[in-house]
């Protein structure tokens, strides 16, 4: 009928799920009737398994011409369709299914279980343990469940299968699963990286009541612990633990296993992580390093991208953006890294997008992060989220001038702060509502903000110590930037000039260029221009090597007037040309450049013709319309006019919504 064009698909579908009574009837009366003993008993016993093919049929039906009969009932048409290119693996239609598997049970459960159990076996000897445990818990056979998973849990963890290892412990009966210590504290791992903290650690306390007879697998075990509660206080933000944990336990080596490799590494990152804490860049490098050679050794993905992360975390803040960038890039490209239903890339995706968004690629940071925050805000700690969420406001606001999908992204983080137990990131993205409201000259809003009572307890951070996800948006920041725009930048000096002697010990470049611009700030605030212009020309001196542009934009229109003025001035235009390209760079992204300049004397040209769609898109952006707006006028998705929007971005040679406009019309495209 559909192939006659005398019924449409719709209401066939339609019928079908209304009929279901009809289908199994005829099913019973004109299928299995025409079948063969030997063909019906093929049918019902292979009807449980989710995919077939020629040798699982032996297995579970004693079948040797599995291979032949399939072939048959192929081109019978008999409700099987092969399910890959070289036709080995084959899948009955479900309707048809679901009725051969209720014959099957009604007419011999022990049959049945017989079949799952048989599947299950042959699963796990061709090295398919995820479908050997599906199986073996359909048979009711947990115990041969919990063995198949025991034996492939390390390698589910080290390849960051998160929610696979928690979804197939979730399937074995917890009397079963809990007798098996090694499979529990392996669990461990995917709960706290869920944010299933309050599962995991009732389960680590559980686990520290465990004895072991032999005393080198009892010590290797009780450090297996420590690593994990070093790990809980790492993801719950939980720094006088982790101080404790991360310098208890020593890093090994020698001659380990592939998963001790794995659990190694990742304390490898934690100590990474403190001397980031700590500002001591090269120092994280090194530990970061170690994480990734041991990382490669055990084949672990996860936490060989964490190294990564560590890495380049470093490399963004002692001045070295660029290559941060160049070397994340790499990362991603990684084929190692792209495991199926894997969550390793999700901090070198988080680090990816920010140094991004840091160096001024304002476009590329907010398609990147949005396309991958959803995956992120599942699995990071707050060291990596907050970096991630708060590059994504920022790069939409300023890539796509649209504010709303700003401030609903900022929601979206405070919101997952608050529910998964991180009050931190709730904190840091009020402040960043409070630091819009600022550069926006709101500051009623951000008075009325900055009275709100703090969500979180006060800072537990060792003096000197600052959190790197905060680095240019820390407390002292936050409070340096309220009282130079709230007109006490006498306040704000007391605060910046203690903390540029001590981001200049660190060599933390990053924070002391964004102290730099504050305090050019300030000095325009109190009326001391001279003073202003030369602390803003040494922080674009220290900025423009590396393209750290984010530090400059983001304090809105008071420092790119500043920088506009210097740019305009004869003397700093002749004396350092890389100097002069970063600021005109600086006011092109930010619009503020609205055609070529006596330095730039290149006419606008277009790169590529625009499409017709392109074009469109283009006429709607020019009259105001947002992408949302945009999508609904269009009548396609909104993912789809981010895509044009990129084009358009591309082929015009701008960097933002207000330069792309401003070419357009220069070329009279509308």
């Amino acid at each position: 009928a559909l192939k006659g064009g005398k019924i449409d698909r719709t209401t066939l579908l339609i019928w079908v799920r209304g009929c279901l009574e009809d289908l199994t009837d005829y099913l019973a009366d004109n299928v299995m009737l025409e079948q063969s003993t030997r063909m019906k008993q093929f049918l019902l016993r292979t009807s449980v398994l989710e995919k077939i093919c020629a040798p699982l049929c032996e297995a579970v039906t004693g079948e040797s011409e599995s291979a032949q009969i399939i072939q048959d009932l192929v081109s019978e048409g008999l409700f099987l369709d092969p399910i890959d290119m070289e036709r080995k693996w084959f899948k009955y239609h479900s309707v048809f299914s679901k009725y051969l598997r209720t014959q099957l049970y009604n007419t011999s459960t022990s049959e049945f279980l017989a079949v799952h159990k048989s599947a299950a076996l042959w699963y796990r000897e061709q090295g398919y343990p995820e479908d050997a445990i599906h199986h073996a818990v359909e048979a009711k056979e947990f115990e041969l469940a919990a063995d198949i998973l025991d034996g492939c849990i390390p390698e589910l963890i080290c390849s960051a299968r998160l929610q696979t290892v928690d979804q197939l412990c979730a399937r074995i009966p917890k009397a079963v699963f809990v007798a098996r210590p090694t499979i529990c504290w392996r669990r461990i791992w995917a709960q706290q990286f869920l944010y299933h903290r309050d599962a995991a650690r009732n389960i680590l306390q559980e686990l520290e009541s465990v004895k072991i007879e032999d005393q080198s697998q009892a010590a290797e075990f009780i450090t297996s612990l420590n690593i994990l509660k070093c790990m809980a206080s790492i993801v719950g933000d939980d720094i006088s633990t982790f101080n404790f944990w991360v310098d208890k336990i020593d890093i090994e080596i020698g001659d380990i296993s592939k998963f001790r490799c794995f659990e190694m590494s990742a304390l490898a990152n934690s100590k990474g992580i403190k001397s980031l804490l700590m500002g001591k860049f090269a120092a994280a490098r090194e530990w970061g390093l170690i994480g990734e050679s041991l990382g490669a050794r055990g084949k672990a993905a996860f936490s060989g991208a964490y190294a990564t992360a560590v890495i380049t975390y470093a490399m963004i803040q002692d001045g070295h953006l660029l290559h941060a960038l160049d070397r994340l890039k790499r990362a991603l490209g990684n084929k190692d890294l792209k495991i199926q239903g894997s969550f390793a890339t999700a901090s070198i995706s988080a680090l990816y997008g920010f140094a991004l968004y840091e160096s001024g690629n304002f476009i590329d940071a907010e398609i990147h992060l949005r396309d991958t925050i959803d995956m992120m805000s599942q699995t990071l700690p707050s060291y990596w989220l907050i970096p991630a969420y708060l590059s994504l406001a920022r790069a939409s606001s300023l890539a796509e001038n649209e504010s709303h999908s700003s401030m609903e992204i900022i929601d979206d983080a405070e919101r997952a702060g608050l529910v998964n137990g991180t009050p931190r990131m709730a904190t840091v993205m009020r402040r960043e509502r409070i630091r819009v409201a600022l550069v926006s000259g709101n500051l009623a809003e951000a008075r009325a903000l900055y009275e709100i009572p703090e969500l979180s307890q006060e800072s537990n951070l060792p003096t000197g110590w600052i959190y790197p996800d905060e680095g240019c948006d820390d407390d002292l920041i936050f409070q340096a930037r309220m009282h130079i725009h709230c007109g006490d930048p006498e306040a704000a000096f007391a605060l910046l000039t203690p903390a540029l002697t001590h981001a200049e010990a660190g060599a933390w470049i990053r924070r002391k260029i964004k102290l730099l611009v504050l305090s050019a700030l300030a000095h325009k605030a109190i009326g001391d221009t001279a003073a202003a212009r030369q602390v803003m020309h040494e922080a674009l001196k220290l900025a423009a090597p590396q393209s750290y542009s984010a530090s400059f934009l983001d304090e809105g229109p008071e420092c790119l007037s500043l920088i506009s003025d210097m740019f305009y001035e004869k003397p700093s235009r002749i004396e350092d040309p890389q100097l002069t390209d970063f600021m005109l760079s600086l006011l092109q992204r930010a619009g503020r450049v609205t055609g070529p300049t006596n330095h730039d004397e290149k006419k606008f040209e277009l790169i590529e013709q625009l499409t017709k769609r392109e074009l469109a898109i283009l006429k709607l952006a020019a009259e105001g319309a947002t992408n949302r707006e945009i999508a609904e006028q269009s009548f396609v998705s909104y993912n789809t006019v981010k895509f044009h929007m990129k084009n358009l971005f591309a082929k015009l040679g701008a960097n933002n919504r207000v330069s792309l406009i401003q070419t357009a019309r220069t070329l009279k495209l509308i």
